[in-house]
């Protein structure tokens, strides 16, 4: 953007219009007014969008499905399915939220599905806890089961 300032302050005195050869403008009486060209500069962040330059991240895995079965006699299944583009037989399930659970992983088959049989003892009352992370890294976001009288 240009901006023209052209702002003088010569008390009593007349500013005459702008001398189109020179950039300045007179003023009677002898003084001289110089015409200031400002330029602005407008920064932006520049942005990327589908199609435009940039491409947008791949999507990642998605737990479409995750249910605890309770077997009986204190043993409980965690089972589901993972839809993923980069393919579902790709996906290893990470399980949390109950103590049993914490460090236990299964991969899924080549239809994305996933299933964790594992005897559960009282201390596991609560939230059962499954994320999958496929063959690039990326992760679904967390699904969760509840767990009630798990023994």
């Amino acid at each position: 953007m240009l901006a023209f300032s052209s702002s003088c302050s010569i008390q009593g005195q007349e500013i005459l219009p702008l001398s189109a050869d020179r950039g300045s403008r007179s003023v009677r009486g002898g003084a001289t007014c110089v015409l200031a060209l400002l330029l602005l500069v407008s920064v932006t962040t520049p942005t990327i969008k589908a199609g435009g330059g940039g491409s947008p991240p791949p999507p990642g895995p998605v737990i479409v499905d995750f249910v605890a079965i309770n077997e009986g006699s204190g043993v409980w299944t965690f089972e589901g399915q993972v839809m993923d583009p980069s393919g579902p037989g790709t996906c290893t399930v990470y399980f949390g939220g109950l103590p049993s659970l914490a460090g236990e992983s299964v991969k899924c088959d080549g239809n994305g599905y996933f299933s964790l049989s594992i005897p559960l003892t009282s201390a596991d009352d609560g939230t059962a806890t499954a994320q999958a992370v496929d063959g690039q890294g990326l992760k679904s976001a967390v699904a969760d089961a509840n767990v009630t009288n798990p023994s």
